[in-house]
């Protein structure tokens, strides 16, 4: 009787041992989320000032984005947001003299109390909507 106990406890250890296992693998093969502010989800618009150029964001859901100013696209890049700051990744650009990689600094951000600006790196950026901010075309060129 008391080897038949045994032999019940290892194998309830062997299970145990395999279920640990199995969880573990299972967990090393799903993929993290990409942390990203649903706010941040679009296009963003930054006129011309005296102190910098238009400039205009686009950020996806997805944690792919474009950075465009004037008419001319600056660059593709990836990216995630935590705590207020928004982490740039794989950024390239291409131009008449072909592509390259270049670097984005990371940004802090945040919005207005209405969602409707983006305060990031301190510079003002107002919500695009289908092509217009606030009624008016919102363009660089």
């Amino acid at each position: 009787m008391k080897h038949k106990s045994i032999f019940n406890a290892v194998a309830v250890a062997m299970v145990a041992v395999a279920l640990i296992m199995g969880g573990g693998a299972s967990a090393q093969t799903k993929s993290v989320p990409l942390k990203i502010d649903p706010r941040l989800v679009g296009t963003w618009w930054h006129d011309r000032t005296a102190d910098s150029d238009c400039m205009v964001f686009e950020f996806t859901k997805n944690g792919a984005g474009w950075l465009r100013n004037w008419c001319d696209a600056i660059g593709s890049f990836k990216f995630t947001s935590t705590n207020g700051w928004i982490k740039f990744h794989s950024a390239s650009y291409c131009g008449d003299d072909g592509c390259g990689d270049i670097e984005l600094d990371d940004l802090d951000f945040s919005f207005s109390d209405d969602g409707k600006t983006l305060i990031l790196g301190g510079k003002m950026f107002k919500k695009v909507v289908n092509g217009k901010v606030d009624g008016e075309y919102a363009g660089c060129c």
